[in-house]
């Protein structure tokens, strides 16, 4: 068995499968006085189990499962996380006698790299099962500069690579960073007992020894210092990650500085390697910056996205079995085009006094098919996602030819095989996702980039083709997720971008943005088959979440968004089982389901989920979801929260649509007390819309501004920002004619930007709805239905609308509204017009929803990302379309 350094939030273990305890401060202790109140009902005579506290201490001692009796919740609290029994062998390698062709390692000539390729050259020749021995220790892999990976098995059939306990390729760059292992072009390959590291490496482990203004010094672990020597020959001049954790628990710390090169914050780096230390340099303007403390760890990494360790394409049936990987300079274990892969004790961890394992996502697949299963395996300090499985692309349907049956569609990003017989080819709307056909493929023509497509169903003449995606669904893997381990990184735990997967019997412990992704998007990547008729069954989500800044809204999310940003109608994603899971300390929502319509989210525990959060504070979000069956589910919180819910409705979810069993407090949130109707009278003076705003001295109706936020999430207070920003002026006033509305802003820094990107910059923004029956759902979803904009003002150019949340007939007469802006002395100023015969439903209305935002626009001098102050509480940029928390104006 390979031995491997494993970590456990503070816990060192050596071995491949370890039992892995936590220390006692890491295990709940909770009193019994916090306990619920099913159980102090129950007579003291009668044996009424475990209570809660003992359970959710005995589900959080470690990452495996256990015996247990009482359930709160769940269907079967013993089969929730790693089973250990099943951490065994599933695919090794026959023993000797069953290969004809056996081939020695050590007989062969050279340094070890030469011995590896001189090996596989022999065994290309051999007929029939080859088995390759490797060594049982370390082989030094000494790399040229040539292109590709250390050792190629491309083009290979039949082949099994098998190592011992102690087999360790050892790669040393002499160049630039190589790839580990290939394999390309090959079939029935197998893999054993391999571990696969760095002798350079790509990562570094600092701990703090000192910090001065925004420069933080650390010293290097001496095995690390002979890497740092080898950067500059390496030409390693760019800090790609710098990542501090915490010394107690091992993971990425909360509320620190976990930071990216692109988001532009490293200023430089210098070593000092006589006294082995490390400086990093931060810019000025890093206003957030807080200050690490003495002999906390920071990972650095020095790559990203480089060669993985081990690659493989266009290949069918890989066997891998008890493979180690403790770092990579790019992903650690990547696929695409691959079919049948079975990965069992496949362990991504940490060695060598290093932090980050590999640099960009530990397991990457793309475009596989067939059985794809990873099993009883550990992935944890991975940079980037722990896993990301995808199937396909969605490409733009650029013509239809309905007498010749024909689709052509063109790539927008990546691209996929050519459609061939049978297949099925769905279409959705561009805009909304909305599902608009799927058809049968008869043939198809043409390229990977440019497909025509013939089908053997009728193209309908009904339907509007324009603005259509289109992706091919049948080009997808059955993937199984099982009795896994993830733990202890920055990113994402596994992004699931496929249809039909299971994923059971793991456990998710301290992952920054969330354990699992289920998701189909047309925003940025174009990525991903729809996942539907997934299972989230038996696992552990402990502390997850955490990070800001890119977080998932629930541990598990499963969503689909539209080209333009916004969620996906009901029933776009469906079948989703997530059930007889465990919920601990995350920090938005446990589960949230945007999109997602006929799905069970049954017999799950949550424990004081939303920890962190103003904007997800439920164990349960359910936007534009329907047909969800919410049944015995248990919530146990003991936050004291005012404003914490069971189920957390959004978009146009209807509790109707929502069916409740047999749970215990799993209420629905209620928006009791929190809307203000303001009565608004009629004025009588004469108000000129041309900027001059004195005229509203003796207008009465001042607007409350009651929330002030950052476009980084932070609430801010108005102290904080008033030496350089305040809203001098705000008022609203109507008359028989329409509505008025007026404004004054001191700003010492004006920054207009343009009605195109007018969000980044400083402006003024009015959303307005006389629909206000679906009071979380964002205007995108009603728009039509009633009086519905979202205006924004600037000196520079006026006014514009947001066509995607503005009604069609406010477009329409956009030249009856009425706006004057100017810049003055201390800032700008303006008046605005909205005259109510664009506006019919208003005035009928019994109230309605506005809400007004003024914008100051980053401030890079002090890294204050856009400042959103406005009627509505923070966090700003979530409320202001949604009627829920808007307040509602009546006219009288």
């Amino acid at each position: 068995m390979k031995k491997s350094l494993l970590l456990l939030s503070g816990l060192l273990i050596i071995g491949c499968t370890p039992t892995i305890k936590s220390s006692s401060s890491e295990t709940l202790s909770l009193s019994s006085s916090s306990s619920s109140s099913v159980e102090s009902s129950s007579s003291s005579s009668v044996d009424v189990g475990p209570t809660i506290n003992e359970v959710i201490s005995s589900l959080e001692e470690d990452v495996y499962a256990h015996t247990l009796s009482g359930n709160y919740g769940l269907s079967n609290p013993s089969i929730v996380g790693v089973i250990e029994s099943e951490v065994v062998s599933k695919y090794s390698i026959p023993d000797d006698s069953e290969f004809a062709n056996i081939i020695d390692f050590e007989t062969f000539e050279g340094d070890d790299l030469a011995k590896f390729n001189s090996a596989l050259l022999l065994a290309k020749t051999k007929e029939g099962l080859v088995k390759l021995k490797l060594p049982n220790r370390t082989l030094n892999l000494v790399s040229d500069a040539s292109a590709g990976a250390n050792i190629s098995l491309d083009g290979f059939n039949d082949l099994y690579l098998e190592g011992g306990e102690e087999t360790l390729l050892m790669i040393n760059p002499q160049g630039s960073y190589k790839g580990g292992i290939s394999i390309n072009n090959s079939h029935n390959i197998h893999l054993e007992n391999i571990a696969i590291d760095y002798l350079v490496s790509p990562t570094l482990t600092g701990i703090v020894e000192s910090v001065s203004n925004k420069t933080v010094t650390m010293t290097i672990p001496d095995e690390l210092i002979a890497s740092a020597e080898r950067y500059e020959s390496l030409g390693l001049n760019t800090l790609h990650s710098y990542i501090e954790y915490d010394k107690y628990t091992l993971a990425p710390k909360e509320d620190a500085n976990i930071l990216i090169a692109s988001q532009g914050f490293f200023k430089s780096f210098s070593f000092d390697l006589p006294n082995k230390k490390i400086s990093v340099t931060f810019v000025d303007n890093y206003e957030t910056f807080v200050a690490p403390r003495v002999a906390e760890i920071v990972a650095l990494g020095f790559t990203m996205y480089g060669p993985s360790a081990i690659g493989m394409g266009n290949s069918s049936d890989l066997y891998f079995e008890n493979i180690t990987i403790n770092t990579a300079p790019g992903m650690a274990f990547t696929a695409d085009r691959c079919t049948d892969m079975f990965i069992n004790r496949l362990n991504i961890v940490k060695n060598r006094s290093r932090y980050m394992t590999a640099t960009a996502d530990g397991i990457h697949f793309s475009q596989c098919l067939g059985s794809v299963e990873i099993t009883n395996s550990i992935i944890e300090n991975t940079h980037d996602d722990a896993l990301n499985i995808k199937a396909g692309y969605y490409y733009s349907l650029s013509g239809v030819d309905a007498t010749a049956k024909t689709l052509n569609i063109v790539a927008r990003t990546s691209s996929i095989n050519l459609a061939k017989a049978g297949e099925q080819i769905a279409i959705y709307d561009l805009n909304t996702f909305a599902l608009k056909k799927i058809f049968t493929v008869v043939s198809a023509s043409g390229n990977a980039n440019n497909q025509t497509i013939t089908v053997s169903e009728r193209i309908s003449g009904t339907i509007d083709w324009d603005n259509s995606v289109a992706t091919n669904i049948s080009l997808v893997p059955d993937f199984k997720f099982e009795n896994n381990i993830v733990r202890d990184k920055r990113n994402r735990g596994i992004l699931v971008q496929v249809p039909n997967a299971i994923i059971k019997n793991n456990s998710f412990f301290n992952v920054g943005h969330g354990s699992v992704m289920l998701h189909s998007s047309l925003d940025v990547f174009n990525e991903a088959t729809m996942p539907s008729n997934m299972s989230v069954i038996n696992n552990k989500f402990i502390n997850n979440g955490y990070l800001p800044l890119g977080s998932l809204r629930g541990d598990v999310a499963s969503f689909a968004i539209t080209s333009n940003g916004t969620v996906a109608p009901i029933d776009t994603i469906k079948e989703i089982n997530i059930s007889n899971n465990y919920f601990s300390n995350t920090a938005n929502a446990g589960i949230s389901l945007r999109g997602v319509g006929s799905s069970n989210i049954s017999d799950n525990l949550f424990y004081n989920v939303a920890r962190k959060t103003d904007m997800v504070e439920g164990c349960l979000e359910l936007e534009n979801a329907g047909g969800i069956l919410v049944n015995g589910n248990y919530n146990h919180n003991t936050s004291g929260s005012e404003t914490f819910a069971g189920i957390i409705l959004a978009g146009l979810t209807s509790k109707d649509n929502i069916t409740l069993q047999d749970n215990y407090d799993m209420q629905f949130q209620s928006f009791d007390g929190e809307i203000t109707i303001i009565e608004l009278p009629p004025h009588t003076s004469n108000i000129v819309i041309d900027g001059d705003v004195s005229e509203w001295d003796v207008i009465p109706t001042s607007i409350d501004l009651i929330g002030s936020s950052l476009a980084t999430g932070e609430a801010i207070e108005p102290s904080k920002y008033n030496d350089v920003f305040e809203v001098e002026m705000a008022k609203i006033s109507y008359n028989s004619s329409g509505i008025y509305f007026a404004f004054k802003i001191r700003d010492d820094l004006l920054d207009f930007k343009t009605t195109a990107n007018f969000w980044i910059g400083d402006c003024v923004e009015i959303f307005y709805s006389s629909v206000t029956d679906v009071p979380n759902a964002d205007f995108t979803l009603y728009k039509n239905e009633g009086d519905v904009f979202q205006l924004a003002i600037a000196p520079t150019w006026g006014f514009t609308l947001g066509n995607s949340r503005t009604s069609d007939s406010i477009i329409a007469g956009k030249s009856s509204i009425q706006v004057s802006a100017v810049v003055s002395e201390t800032g700008y100023k303006g008046e605005i017009f909205i005259p109510f015969t664009l506006l019919p439903n208003s005035l009928n209305a019994e109230d309605v929803a506005i809400c007004l935002v003024f914008a100051d626009g980053d401030r890079d001098s002090i890294n204050r990302k856009r400042l959103q102050v406005g009627n509505v509480p923070h966090f700003v940029e979530a409320y202001k379309t949604k009627t829920a928390r808007m307040q509602r104006f009546k006219f009288i």
